[in-house]
């Protein structure tokens, strides 16, 4: 590779994430400093005569206090309606699961073998093919659905909770349910669902799965007890139960698995219809990094959608041969990339005011790094000028319009 080698570099917000923070009490704090965007001591202390109450916004229905005025009753939930290209779901991970014996020696009850158990409550409209009744718009079904992943991997953090989500879609694809907006709601737990880096891996979780919104709610802290808690606790009294009455020995993830899905499918509730179970042996964790979230304790929902405005394509003109990182590496775009990403090196080039014209960024961000993935049109017969300036060939640009249909018709 010289170094005219141009590589035609796809690079694009595959999805866009919004935070939407929820704080009343930095609603009563004043003389905020514009610069450093942060409060005075003395208001943070509670100290500022002009800090308090009184700097809270209500509408005139809420100071309303004659006869007349409408009463308030307060809901525990939010209600969502649930169309029939939504999906509701409430998941978080429950206690692992220690394997017994019927008659265990002493020290084998420090050393028991660990089973993960993530836990997904699934709402959703009936299909008639798969629960002998169908969901109208007029007479809504809604169906509950207990989706479990169970895995030896007892690292529970981002990478598993993606694993779950694309087990959850290859369900509902196989029973062709076609959702295009999901509700996920969870508790605030940092490493799994509320941490930059899970923020981040959501981008582009809806042009993974096709989804056109993903909305995350987050419970207020000790407020997010519900049925998934108690779906778990349910799974492992069962197999503790048929382990003390002899009927199985389950000493693995894989065992704990089988007895599961031969034994608890079925269900005698009323309000689920049936328990799904998925089996995870291990779980790839390679990817970036990403940049801190501040504020991020107070944020209360996050959503992730697919906007095609934010799609972009440049030129990226590469310096060396792609190689495997040794360690973590951080590029002058403050973008970190983890030991082991297998990248690029080399400089961005900015499309001009002229057409199909590029000229390379300032010598500021010298330092680029692309990953493999992004690449997705490689043209060694460009040439760059001395002044840093090169010119598309029209059949050049017509190929890699066509890639990107290409890419798009497989989504």
């Amino acid at each position: 590779m010289t170094d005219n080698d141009v590589i035609f570099c796809f690079v694009r917000q595959i999805g866009k994430v919004s935070l939407c923070p929820i704080s009343i009490s930095v609603a009563t704090l004043y003389d905020k400093d514009q610069v450093n965007n942060s409060y005075s001591k003395a208001s943070l202390d509670r100290e500022c005569s002009k800090c308090g109450l009184s700097l809270l916004k209500f509408t005139d229905e809420e100071l309303n206090v004659s006869d007349d005025a409408p009463n308030v009753s307060w809901e525990r939930y939010a209600y969502i309606t649930v169309n029939s290209k939504k999906k509701l779901t409430l998941v978080r991970y429950s206690g692992n699961y220690g394997c017994k014996e019927k008659f265990e020696l002493q020290q084998t009850y420090f050393q028991r073998t660990k089973v993960s158990i993530h836990v997904s409550v699934i709402y959703r409209h009936a299909i008639l093919e798969v629960d002998g009744i169908e969901s109208l718009p007029d007479i809504p079904c809604i169906i509950t659905e207990r989706f479990f992943v169970i895995s030896p991997d007892e690292k529970h953090d981002q990478f598993f909770t993606q694993k779950v989500q694309t087990h959850v879609k290859e369900y509902l694809d196989s029973i062709r349910y076609d959702v295009k907006v999901i509700h996920e709601f969870t508790d605030g737990c940092p490493v799994q669902y509320k941490s930059r880096n899970c923020f981040g891996m959501l981008t582009d979780i809806c042009s993974k799965h096709g989804y056109e919104l993903f909305i995350r709610n987050y419970f207020e802290t000790s407020h997010a007890k519900g049925p998934q808690d108690a779906a778990g606790g349910f799974l492992k009294n069962q197999v503790d139960m048929a382990v003390f009455r002899g009927n199985e020995i389950i000493q693995s993830a894989a065992d704990f698995f089988k007895y599961c899905g031969k034994h608890l499918k079925d269900t005698k509730s009323l309000y689920c219809k049936r328990r799904i179970f998925r089996y995870v042996e291990s779980i790839d964790r390679d990817t970036i990094s990403f940049k801190p979230v501040p504020g991020i304790r107070s944020l209360h929902q996050v959503f992730s959608s697919l906007d095609d405005a934010n799609l972009t394509v440049r030129l990226f003109k590469a310096d060396a041969c792609p190689e495997t990182l040794k360690k973590d590496t951080t590029d002058d775009w403050g973008v970190t990339y983890v030991k082991g990403s297998k990248v690029v090196r080399g400089l961005y080039f900015d499309q001009t005011k002229k057409l199909l014209s590029y000229k390379l960024l300032d010598k500021k961000h010298f330092n680029s790094i692309i990953s493999i993935a992004s690449v997705i049109y490689i043209s060694p017969t460009l040439q760059c000028s001395t002044h840093g300036t090169l010119s598309l060939l029209e059949t050049t640009h017509l190929d890699i319009l066509l890639v990107l249909d290409e890419m798009e018709g497989a989504q």
